[in-house]
């Protein structure tokens, strides 16, 4: 096999270098998680004062108040669909019970029509 590589080097040499790629990138995600607990550790030196945790507090109880009120006048259409069609439901009642006793009457004229006529008894010169 000159020239040529095998399935199983290419697949090898595939995935070495897919490893080699991963470790590089998991040592990079490493530095930047170190980095991060540093800078967590400056943020703990320079504790926030009670003033300040009371505003970002408030700040975030009316954010979230905000989005369910926008939520509710956004849907109360969807909400309140159901109010007020008492008075349809109960014509398409009236309705639906007029169309039964209609397709009642229809069935018992479909099977009186189509019920066979008893057969008259024939004669001994026919």
């Amino acid at each position: 096999m000159t020239g040529e590589i095998s399935q199983k080097d290419y697949i090898d040499r595939s995935m070495e270098t897919v490893r080699a790629q991963n470790d590089a990138r998991f040592a990079e995600v490493l530095g930047e998680i170190r980095g991060i607990g540093q800078r967590l550790q400056h943020i703990e030196s320079s504790q926030l004062s009670a003033r300040q945790l009371w505003g970002a507090v408030l700040t975030g109880a009316a954010t979230v108040l905000g989005v369910m009120l926008a939520a509710l006048a956004f849907g109360s259409d969807r909400f309140d669909g159901g109010v007020g069609m008492a008075d349809q439901r109960l014509e398409q009642m009236q309705r639906d019970a007029e169309q039964d006793a209609i397709i009642k009457r229809l069935d018992a004229l479909i099977a009186t029509q189509a019920a066979p006529e008893s057969p008259t008894p024939r004669s001994a010169n026919e």
